[in-house]
């Protein structure tokens, strides 16, 4: 899964779990994917809920 929209502005990408390019860490895997597409769906509306957090408090709450 990958951030397309809005431009993210992220000082510190390992603090809101994101690779280089907006690419989400969805895993504990080196990859940081998901092994199925409903898990990668599943896991990136918690990161979304995640990174609204992140915006607000600077810390990403998990």
């Amino acid at each position: 899964m990958k951030v397309l929209q809005p431009a993210l502005d992220v000082e510190r990408p390992h603090a809101c779990h994101l690779f280089p390019g907006g690419r989400i860490c969805l895993g504990a895997e080196q990859s940081g994917g998901a092994p199925t597409l409903e898990s990668a769906y599943a896991r990136s509306v918690v990161w979304a809920n995640g990174y609204s957090v992140y915006q607000r408090e600077g810390a990403f709450p998990f």
